[in-house]
């Protein structure tokens, strides 16, 4: 399927403003940047430990909240649209929105790819994927993408790579225990953003909130359904979300609340209206939907010695969402219990060790009041997850690394019980101390949902003995940081075995039926840079090319684009004035064509001493219009 939709979401911007009690460490100031702080960075996604972007075994690509706030977007999701390698897709005209790496798109909402916050996982056992609007922007301290086969760490989904949002801390100093910033935007559309933070620290307690809110009401959205006609509604969207940390001691908590309002358009098995007798096409009804989610998490980080430390934490994610229809209501749920139990064991500098155990207890349902039934979760059947893993490294002759890990893990659904084994090996060399060469090899898997499982509609039959779909991916990477510039290369190669597909039914010929089938290869070129020239001139700027295939019939895979540019700057004119600009390049991929977007702004600081600032921005400036493929 295939939405078209004008992306025209912000053509002029008003204020932000912000506001510190005391120095605010996290309002940024686009006037003074560092690249020393920027790109000299460190890093937890890659071994749950802080390490520098040149140490890591992984190809990694790291969004600064500097780059952040000078792309000037209201939610993660235009954000991630600028990131390499990187792009969104639609399902249910832009209801269920999320963004694919590498070009990897199947369908059922699943996007393969793994959302944590702090480590976190973002879980919806009923589809699998997830929405980005879910985390506040002004709760973000930088973005780590982690490409390739990374199961052994965090389990379940990471079949083309991770996305790890870390978020703002407060750092305790006497003078400054208390900051606080907010912003107000307002554009086309009615469109209306806003955001605030507090952050709070002393010796012994940590404290944070952020809340963001979203409105928007006008933008118009032109799509094609299933039968190629081009339709068109009216979007109307409202949101909030909010994420609060608390830390005592040894021991910190984590509440996590978003809602919206949104219309949606189901782009097949939908009930047209026409308007009057000669009316051929007719049009869809847009169905209003209601969703709210809350992740809660309880952690524990304790260190027994200088070498030895254990984690446990345990979090509660619940996804709940209404959707109005004309002949009433559809019910979605999915409710999950996710406990890890770390131990970590560094007996020198050179040989680090994380071994752990985790336990999972979900479930995803669906209830279709039209059937005082539900068709997804119907017998209220839960899935239960036994992991083990081990994830390591090794330092000898001072330039090689070598790092080691495995997960494996167990499922039981009913009675049905799954198995997998991940490995994970990755050797890095450092010719000279700004150069690093990495060879990385991985695998990993993705559990079936309950959609994929358990649905049973007019035109989709699950299918409860599928089987996880397995990864395995080789990387390739040359990085390197130098008098301001980095850069890093990566080709790479990933294989998606026993891939879950829709396919005829044997059984009705008009039916469909989820079924492991086929096995898909992937390969291509990454390369992305960031510079700084004299802390006035800040940019990145990334390319990506990829190839997808299915190994049995030699076919293109629909849903793969070949090229990908994209550009992020900000120039420092004047101390007073900062002019900001991003540009995106996309191929055509499907049916979807070519594309390219461009968005410019400025930033005006009008007083040296007070912490505000006014910014014009202008979006789609070449009124691009936009075609994206559906994922439903």
């Amino acid at each position: 399927m295939q939405i078209y939709k004008p992306i025209i979401i912000l053509i002029f911007s008003l204020c932000t403003s912000s506001y510190a009690f005391s120095q605010n460490k996290d309002t940024i100031d686009l006037f003074d940047f560092s690249f020393e702080e920027l790109l000299n960075i460190k890093v937890v996604s890659s071994a749950k430990i802080p390490e520098r972007i040149l140490e890591t075994s992984t190809s990694i690509q790291v969004i600064t909240k500097e780059e952040i706030q000078f792309l000037n977007f209201n939610t993660l999701q235009e954000v991630l649209e600028y990131a390499t390698g990187m792009s969104s897709i639609n399902g249910e005209a832009n209801f269920f929105t999320t963004t694919t790496i590498r070009g990897n798109t199947l369908v059922n909402y699943n996007t393969n790819t793994l959302l944590l916050i702090d480590g976190i996982p973002i879980l919806n056992a009923y589809h699998g994927s997830f929405d980005f609007q879910v985390i506040p922007l002004s709760a973000i301290e930088k973005i780590e993408i982690v490409k390739g086969s990374n199961s052994v760490l965090y389990g379940s989904n990471a079949i083309n790579g991770l996305i790890n949002i870390i978020s703002k801390k407060e750092d305790y100093l006497d003078e400054n225990p208390v900051s606080a910033s907010g912003s107000l935007k307002y554009g086309s559309f009615n469109t209306l953003h806003g955001e605030s933070s507090i952050l709070y620290s002393n010796e012994k307690v940590s404290f944070s909130l952020f809340a963001d809110i979203n409105y928007l009401d006008g933008e118009k959205l032109s799509y094609n359904d299933e039968e190629g006609n081009v339709l068109n509604f009216t979007k109307e969207y409202k949101g909030n979300s909010m994420a609060v940390n608390l830390g005592y001691g040894d021991f910190k908590f984590h509440f996590q609340f978003y809602n919206r309002a949104e219309d949606a358009v189901r782009t097949r098995e939908f009930k047209r209206i026409y308007t009057s007798i000669d009316d051929s096409i007719g049009r869809l009804v847009t169905e209003p939907n209601h969703e709210l989610v809350t992740i809660s998490s309880i952690e524990y980080n304790h260190s027994f010695t200088d070498k030895t430390a254990i984690h446990l934490r345990s979090n509660y994610n619940s996804w709940h969402n209404v959707k109005n229809l004309p002949d009433g209501y559809w019910e979605y749920s999915a409710n999950g219990f996710y406990n890890d139990i770390e131990f970590s064991y560094i007996p020198n500098t050179k040989w680090k060790n994380i071994a752990g155990v985790s336990y999972n207890h979900f479930i995803g349902r669906r209830f279709k009041s039209q059937y005082n039934a539900y068709d997804v979760g119907r017998d209220n059947i839960w899935t239960d997850e036994f992991a083990a893993y081990l994830n390591g490294n090794v330092e000898f002759l001072k330039q090689f690394n070598f790092f080691y890990g495995g997960r494996y893990f167990v499922s039981k659904y009913d009675d049905i019980i799954l198995d997998n084994f991940s490995p994970r090996l990755a050797l890095t060399y450092k010719p000279v101390k700004f150069i690093a060469l990495k060879l990385i090899y991985g695998n990993s898997f993705r559990v079936p949902t309950y959609f994929e499982k358990e649905v049973f509609s007019h035109r989709v039959i699950g299918n409860p003995n599928l089987l996880p779909e397995r990864s395995q991916s080789y990387d390739f990477v040359v990085m390197g940081i130098y008098k301001g510039f980095q850069v890093d290369v990566n080709v790479f190669r990933t294989k998606i075995f026993d891939q879950i597909k829709r396919v005829d039914s044997p059984a009705d010929p008009e039916m469909k039926i989820n079924m492991n089938t086929g096995t898909s290869s992937y390969c291509g070129l990454e390369i992305n840079t960031k510079f700084i020239i004299k802390n006035h001139f800040h940019s990145f700027a990334g390319y990506a090319y990829t190839k997808g295939c299915d190994t049995e019939t030699s076919e293109t895979n629909l849903f793969t684009y070949n090229h990908m540019f994209s550009l992020g700057l900000n120039w420092n004119i004047i101390p007073q004035l900062s002019f900001t600009s991003s540009l995106k390049y996309l191929s055509d991929w499907g049916a979807a064509p070519s594309y390219t977007l461009l968005n410019t702004g400025l930033n005006i600081k009008p007083f040296n001493k007070a912490p505000i600032t006014i910014e014009f921005k202008a979006d789609n400036i070449l009124d691009t219009e936009v075609l994206r493929p559906e994922i439903a």
